[in-house]
């Protein structure tokens, strides 16, 4: 057969004129390649009411390009990882009519490098080709064809100066078992003519499927699986990077949403994107473009694929060398309040990650991932008194490093209190006293402005000494001072002693001096009493369903309420989560199991009693899955909550996989994704700002663009049975 050169002339000028290109990287160097097919399989038999949205066609508002989640998973997923030199494209027609055009990607990513399209092929290269080279396609068997397959070849420059290169190859085959392998044939020699000897990659979709664990399960009725031509490759030395490093994964790719396929029906049915390379060794692989949930509208037809490879025939050697840390401010033994901003210095030897802050050893206040490393603290979220405060960092390999501690003392002065429906009584401030009616009688009191949420919180005062007086939880906002009506309460005598009455009943008592503080705290729907700091008493009362504020009730002339102060926030103790609304599910403790429903069916759940709101409140969880191919849970912060809860209603969430992956969804729309191993924890934390941050293995992996406002409840939605999730709550 005659095979068919473009353009053969200008490539060997190329050569000539600018023979600084030659400069190939020959050990040692590290990169990611990315390629994605964004349209194949149009016309499939869709599921019902969830079709394709693919990017073909000229109404852009209503595929997955003009949704925008094509450009938010290559903003993500490409563009915001610094080791992806290039993207090969299959399907992405340059033509006005279409809408995901390689031209309109290019200026997505702002790359510098493009090259031309043939039948929807095409690259985009980070820092561009070497000067004077034209990408090059060459046209593959049968050259004849109405739908000619082509395999594209570019050196793809390493840096922004172009010193090194590396011979990337993008294909598409036909894949029917004649042309496909003659596809493959003529492939392989026209990477050995151009590669030289070498070292390159082949990325793209060859439309032929490699079966690995023999399993044809999923498989749509009329396909089967077919290696046709990959042989080929293996018997020339070529490495397909995704068998290297996932040997009993099939890795499905393609085709979403095509009904009588795959398991769960609509799911990815058969492998068929690859990349294969010669002279290098993978390091990694990874498939990015995945729905959250089956028969998810918003999604390209493939998933695309990110490996990152090394040239030689090894990896490089492990770093094992820890970062140092210092923190730099605020200085050893300060006094703060308020909003205090942490800073740190860190190095390494190869690359500082990102640099965490802690305080008292226990809680992640912060990360930031570029030096100068800072982040502000609202120190009202820790309690006055000492605490220690240290820098982490962690390099690009993980290792960990820990800064020497520094010791600050917290001085905070809670904002005043506003007092309301005062009876004889005067609001200063935060302070109420009686100053007038009857010397001990129980006609002067008031209550505050502010409340406690249903979902947690706590009042706090100091009260007065050698007087009689009432302070505590109650739901009573009228003129009345009776305190029976208060229905959590301190009650103080003028002889130094305290005892807890609810609705006016006894319940427990102690002594007390001037100073001391006392709390009334709502926690996982219980009542709980704390002098100083230690809980005093536990009520076995059911607390009201409306709001509660601080309430006093003052006997003698000059009894006072001092120092008051109502937090909508929790107690600040880390505690187990209280399920409730379980359907298809069990919580005996903080841990619920899906045990009901339809394996791999999003009918399963419950939601949190306890509620986050304030900065320095979380929901950290620990996720337990089986071996399905979809995903397991889908487990975040809602401010709708409902058992199980559908993916649109999560205002923060983590979608978790059981191939070891996550995928961060808002509302249902995609934002980024990462990787996870057993034992690992998952956070989502309410910081200063307020902003939303999530945290993987205390690793900050994604900041929300979205405030928070308003309480949230932690859900859970649970796919598969015996799926479980363990969670806690602050």
């Amino acid at each position: 057969m005659t095979a068919k050169w473009i353009p053969v002339c200008a490539f060997a000028l190329s050569i000539a004129l600018a023979p600084q290109w030659a400069t190939r990287a020959t050990a040692q160097t590290t990169f990611k390649v990315a390629n994605w097919n964004l349209r194949g399989g149009q016309g499939v038999a869709e599921l019902a009411g969830k079709p394709h949205l693919f990017t073909a066609g000229d109404d852009c508002s209503i595929n997955s390009w003009g949704s925008g989640y094509m450009q938010n998973v290559m903003i993500d997923k490409i563009k915001n990882d610094p080791a992806v030199i290039v993207l090969g494209l299959n399907e992405a027609y340059d033509s006005p009519l279409k809408c995901a055009r390689p031209s309109l990607i290019q200026s997505l990513l702002g790359w510098a490098g493009r090259s031309g399209e043939l039948n929807g092929n095409a690259m985009i290269a980070k820092y561009g080709f070497p000067s004077g080279v034209t990408p090059e396609f060459h046209v593959l068997p049968p050259t004849d064809a109405a739908d000619k397959m082509y395999v594209l070849y570019a050196p793809v420059c390493l840096n922004s100066a172009c010193s090194a290169t590396v011979d990337v190859f993008l294909a598409h085959w036909n894949g029917d078992q004649t042309n496909a392998q003659l596809d493959a044939t003529d492939t392989r020699d026209f990477m050995a003519a151009r590669a030289a000897g070498r070292p390159h990659v082949l990325i793209g979709d060859l439309n032929v499927y490699d079966q690995i664990g023999g399993d044809t399960t999923g498989m749509c009725p009329s396909k089967t699986a077919h290696p046709w031509g990959l042989q080929t490759l293996r018997d020339a030395g070529y490495k397909d990077a995704w068998h290297e490093l996932r040997p009993t994964e099939d890795g499905f790719s393609a085709t979403l949403n095509r009904n009588g396929c795959g398991i769960p029906n609509g799911w990815a049915f058969k492998r068929i994107d690859y990349a294969w390379s010669s002279g290098m060794t993978a390091n990694s692989i990874e498939q990015f473009g995945l729905p959250s949930v089956i028969g998810e509208t918003a999604i390209s037809d493939h998933l695309g694929l990110k490996t990152q490879l090394t040239i030689g025939t090894s990896p490089p050697p492990p770093d094992t060398t820890a970062p140092t840390a210092a923190m730099t401010a605020p200085a050893n033994g300060a006094t703060v309040s308020n909003m205090v901003q942490l800073s740190a210095s860190a190095s390494d030897n190869v690359a500082v990650d990102h640099v965490e802050f802690w305080l008292d050893s226990t809680t992640l206040l912060g990360t930031d991932a570029d030096a100068p490393y800072t982040i502000s603290w609202d120190t009202t979220t820790a309690g006055n008194g000492s605490h220690s405060l240290k820098a982490r960092a962690v390099d690009t390999s993980s290792n960990i490093g820990n800064s020497p501690s520094i010791n600050v003392t917290v001085s905070n002065t809670a904002p005043p209190t506003t007092w309301t429906g005062a009876v004889n009584a005067t609001a200063t401030g935060s302070t109420l006293e009686k100053t007038s009616g009857c010397n001990g009688c129980s006609d002067a009191g008031g209550h505050t402005t502010a409340t406690v949420p249903t979902s947690g919180g706590y009042v706090e005062f100091t009260p007065s000494t050698g007087v009689r007086l009432y302070g505590g939880l109650g739901t009573d906002t009228s003129t009345s001072t009776d305190p029976a009506l208060i229905n959590f309460a301190f009650s103080f005598w003028p002889n130094g002693a305290w005892d807890v009455r609810e609705s006016g009943n006894y319940q427990t008592e102690g002594t007390f001096v001037a100073g001391d503080v006392f709390r009334v705290a709502l926690e996982s729907g219980v009542v709980k009493y704390y002098k100083n700091g230690g809980l005093v008493h536990v009520s076995g009362a059911t607390p009201p369903a409306s709001a509660m504020g601080l309430d006093a009730t003052l006997f003698d002339i000059g009894a006072k309420v001092m120092n008051a102060v109502v937090s909508g926030g929790q107690s600040g103790q880390e505690q187990p989560v209280s399920w409730v609304s379980v359907i298809h599910a069990s919580a005996p403790a903080n841990t619920i199991t899906k045990d009901g429903g339809c394996d791999n069916c999003p009918d399963a759940g419950g939601v949190s009693a306890q509620q986050v709101s304030a900065p320095g409140s979380f929901v950290q969880f620990a996720p337990v899955v089986n071996a399905t191919a979809g995903p397991s849970a889908g487990v975040g912060l809602t401010t709708t909550p409902g058992a199980p809860t559908p993916s649109t209603q999560y205002d923060y969430q983590f979608s978790i996989w059981p191939t070891s992956s996550w995928l961060i969804y808002e509302h249902g729309t995609y934002k980024t994704e990462g990787a996870w191993s057993p034992g690992s924890t998952f956070k989502i934390a309410i910081e200063a700002g307020p902003v939303v941050k999530y945290y993987v293995n205390s690793t900050l992996v994604y900041t929300s663009l979205a405030p928070p406002s308003g309480s949230y409840s932690l859900a859970a939605t649970i796919l598969n049975l015996g799926v479980s999730v363990t969670a806690t709550i602050k």
